[in-house]
């Protein structure tokens, strides 16, 4: 399973509309909407926010949402998570900001331009194995403390406190792979 390597941006004109698709990784839907409103704030004279976003709770729950936000039912949203659900992408959502132009583009217009952003935006984004943090724990006597804590940084773990008695607990985290 994976998801996005980096948030991302693209742009694109369509029939003198701006597009503007914003690709980002997200931990839950909160972490969403406190994105979403940052996003408002940065393009706050745009028509529409258009969004969808695929999330994998702590708990294994799968949420998929997506909104027209004022567009014709299903030629915005729907778009936009297609290209999320081809790449089979988890904790990723995908912004399109739309400032109107004037020209009306159609419902299928609509679909070509949201969905083509969405995926464009995601190819700039880039995709990267969709990990979580697993805790562990290791005693080692004194003297092997140094070499012990080497290798686990050399493995990637982060060190999150040690434990001093008669021997050295080592408590660490490590990304495994979130299907793992």
């Amino acid at each position: 399973m994976d998801t996005i390597r980096t948030d991302a941006m693209y742009e694109e004109t369509v029939r003198h509309s701006r597009f503007i698709g914003l690709a980002l990784r997200v931990g839950s839907e909160d972490d969403f909407r406190r994105r979403l409103e940052d996003i408002r704030r940065d393009y706050p004279h745009a028509t529409h926010y258009v969004y969808a976003y695929i999330l994998r709770a702590a708990d294994g729950r799968l949420c998929v949402r997506f909104s027209d936000d004022g567009e014709p039912r299903h030629s915005a949203g729907k778009p936009v998570l297609a290209p999320l659900q081809g790449r089979e992408l988890m904790n990723a959502a995908v912004v399109v900001v739309r400032y109107f132009g004037g020209v009306k583009l159609g419902v299928g217009g609509l679909v070509r331009a949201y969905g083509g952003v969405a995926a464009k935006v995601l190819d700039a984004a880039g995709r990267t194995p969709l990990t979580r943090r697993q805790r562990h724990q290791t005693t080692v006597a004194y003297k092997d403390q140094p070499a012990v804590e080497q290798q686990l940084a050399a493995a990637g773990a982060t060190i999150i406190h040690r434990e001093f008695g008669a021997d050295v607990t080592i408590h660490y985290e490590t990304d495994i792979d979130w299907d793992a």
